[in-house]
């Protein structure tokens, strides 16, 4: 007889779990995650369809941080305010992470006595003589857990282990540790830290293509030779193709930049890139909306540069020979609002 996988949990079941065995105010949460859930189009009685994944949920219900106009227009016409918007959304958060397990695996790590703690306790004494930023002393908890998770103790972080800690997250999982790794860098000038620091400096260097390095392979090949191609002089006959000469690096950082993200936020939005890629499968127009969406809703660029890496893309695009998605491209530009306003920023 088959042995069949366990249901994974849904919101729904995190309501229930935490309505059968919460505190009286984790009780609280449910009521609280309703208004960032229905700002998104998620409300019950179908939280039985919506998994209890911190990374679903997490791609479906943007944090709202720094400047996102989209996503402050959309609270602002639901009639809640900002921070509304931020307290009811880590409600849902603590409801899923919760019924995961996550909040008690994340609360045994945080109580341990390790080599971190040590560390800890003498970065506090010098956030209290003035010596460190409380802002420095903040960034270090992120790396902490991530390390913890790993059974990795400051000793531990070189730049090839590090490179493994970077390596498949997102550009702000990424941002956020290298913030903790700059603060252990900086540390590195008192003496009496040295002992419980990494044996040297843990930063890695800003890469020209870090992003194409986060792709797989096959898919780092590929956005190459695309690149390749888009970033020559165009000859009209291809009995010149010969002649035509490479563009310059500002160019080539620009399309290599445009399409890396493009397909860094397909493969965060759970679309596999079949082995060879094909240009034509990835611009498809379905998922040229998936993409100028996610952008749209999570404004983790300016405006203008997200109407800058539209139309590079759709240059690279008519260089590659893909006009139809060239052409939509440049339709988006003119009747997208985020889109509008980049081409007037610019």
């Amino acid at each position: 007889m088959m042995h069949q996988s366990p249901t994974p949990p849904t919101l729904q079941d995190a309501i229930a779990h935490i309505e059968a065995h919460g505190t009286p105010a984790q009780q609280q949460d449910p009521r609280k995650a309703r208004s960032a859930l229905a700002l998104h189009g998620f409300e019950g009685p179908g939280f039985d369809s919506f998994p209890a994944d911190l990374e679903v949920f997490d791609r479906k219900v943007p944090k709202l941080s720094g400047k996102m106009p989209a996503l402050q227009r959309q609270i602002h016409a639901a009639g809640i305010s900002e921070n509304t918007y931020r307290q009811s959304r880590r409600a849902a958060r603590r409801l899923i992470a919760a019924v995961t397990g996550a909040t008690a695996e994340k609360a045994e790590r945080r109580s341990r006595e390790d080599a971190w703690t040590a560390l800890l306790a003498r970065v506090d004494m010098l956030v209290r003589n003035g010596l460190v930023l409380p802002i420095q002393r903040a960034s270090l908890p992120a790396l902490i857990d991530v390390c913890r998770q790993r059974r990795m103790a400051p000793p531990d972080l070189t730049p090839d282990t590090v490179s493994e800690l970077l390596a498949g997250r997102d550009t702000h999982g990424r941002k956020t540790l290298r913030k903790g790794l700059k603060t252990l860098d900086s540390l590195q000038r008192y003496p009496r830290l040295r002992d419980l620091l990494p044996p040297g400096q843990v930063t890695p260097a800003p890469k020209r293509t870090g992003r194409l390095a986060t792709l797989p392979l096959h898919l780092q090949s590929a956005v190459r030779a695309w690149v390749n191609r888009a970033a020559r002089t165009q000859v009209e006959d291809e009995r010149y193709g010969h002649l035509s000469e490479p563009l310059s690096d500002s160019a080539r950082d620009r399309y290599r930049a445009a399409l890396c993200l493009y397909v860094e936020t397909l493969l965060t939005s759970g679309i596999e890139v079949p082995e060879p890629p094909d240009l034509e499968e990835l611009f498809t127009r379905a998922r040229i909306d998936l993409v100028m969406g996610k952008w749209t809703s999570e404004q983790t660029h300016a405006a203008s540069t997200n109407f800058q890496y539209v139309t590079d893309l759709a240059s690279l695009l008519a260089r590659n020979g893909v006009a139809d998605a060239d052409e939509y491209l440049h339709g988006l530009t003119r009747v997208m609002t985020r889109l509008q306003e980049g081409r007037a920023g610019g």
